[in-house]
């Protein structure tokens, strides 16, 4: 039987009462009261009203055979027979799945207009939860389409650059599939990537996000294969299943090499797509790299993409002969034929 706490907690339990507004100060808001309900019958919980619904955890996947830790009790909206689920389904499905009692909650009744209402618990799950970003873009989302006036302090509220193209964005995020959301809260891929990927038509989203997620490296290479795998579809008029399919990307795929030597070896060779004038010149001139032989004894730093004609150099050693030794070396390596023919490589950069 389910157990109402008649102890009113008002926000100021929860740092609610206002809201920053960027242009115009604080807006003022209503305080909300909370209840604090116990040993709630899963039968009297109902799903989150669609208005209100900013979470989002991964469909699917395997029972919890524990519930989702809460560091603060899950918020229900309180109606006439039964409570709603407004933040903490994670912790509270653990309960309806297996038709215990939920054993406590804080539940509050609707104040204020919808829109007030949105704002209070955006800023709650704010300070208390935290957003991941397929949440943000759905906070985002719903709070833009209750808001009457076109200024808006949702930007602020959720952390968001206020700028037309990234709202417009992270709008676009809330409409990806599950399978892209769930890439995203996996670590398979960044919301920004995502956003890289919405240069693509609509349905090839999900095939070049599950391609580059399936990549071992970083988010800033992850960005660069996008937008190289844009740039080869559109130059060549290729289907982007047509350029993931390859059988070179296929080959480098099923090859039993490590994991980030596969995702090293796809970005080399979209990079030879994408730029092949670029690639061959970094070809040879890593090969005339290799046949100097400076690298036995010391690093050379090559600038990115070679944009400018700026080079480290650097070695290590303990003790003064080891020193005098590779100086030495060095020494003899500066007038190696392919060091000239290498340094030489700048004139044919610059055609």
């Amino acid at each position: 039987m389910t157990v109402e706490n008649k102890t009113r907690l008002t926000a100021g339990l929860f740092p609610i009462s206002s809201i920053p507004n960027p242009k115009y100060g604080y807006a003022e808001m209503k305080m909300l009261q909370y209840t604090l309900i116990k040993d709630i019958e899963p039968e009297k919980i109902k799903p989150c009203p669609d208005d209100f619904a900013i979470e989002y955890d991964s469909p699917g996947g395997e029972p919890e055979t524990a519930p989702s830790p809460a560091f603060y009790p899950p918020i229900l909206q309180k109606g006439r027979k039964y409570y709603y689920i407004l933040i903490g389904k994670g912790h509270i499905d653990y309960y309806l799945q297996k038709h215990l009692l939920l054993p406590y909650g804080l539940a509050i009744e609707m104040s204020g207009s919808m829109q007030e209402m949105l704002q209070h618990l955006i800023q709650l799950k704010k300070e208390l939860y935290g957003f991941n970003a397929v949440e943000k873009a759905y906070a985002l989302k719903k709070f833009l389409a209750l808001r009457k006036n076109k200024e808006s302090d949702a930007p602020a509220l959720l952390d968001i650059p206020n700028s037309k193209s990234m709202l417009q964005k992270y709008l676009l995020l809330a409409e990806v599939s599950d399978r892209i959301k769930s890439l995203i809260l996996m670590g398979k891929v960044s919301e920004f990537t995502v956003f890289e990927i919405f240069q693509f038509d609509r349905n090839e989203w999900d095939d070049v996000a599950l391609f580059v997620g399936s990549l071992p490296i970083g988010t800033r290479k992850r960005n660069e294969v996008v937008t190289m795998l844009f740039d080869i579809t559109r130059r060549d008029k290729k289907s982007i299943e047509g350029v993931l399919n390859a059988e070179m990307v296929t080959s480098i795929l099923n090859s039993h090499i490590d994991a980030p030597q596969k995702g090293e070896q796809v970005y080399e060779y979209l990079y030879s797509l994408r730029y092949p004038r670029i690639h061959e010149y970094r070809k040879r001139f890593f090969q005339l790299l290799q046949e100097s032989g400076i690298e036995r004894f010391a690093h050379l730093e090559v600038p990115r993409d070679f944009e400018k004609w700026r080079f480290k150099l650097g070695f290590s050693f303990s003790s003064f002969d080891e020193f005098r030794k590779k100086v030495l070396y060095l020494s003899k390596t500066a007038n190696a034929r392919s060091i000239k023919e290498l340094f030489n490589m700048r004139s044919l950069h610059r055609q």
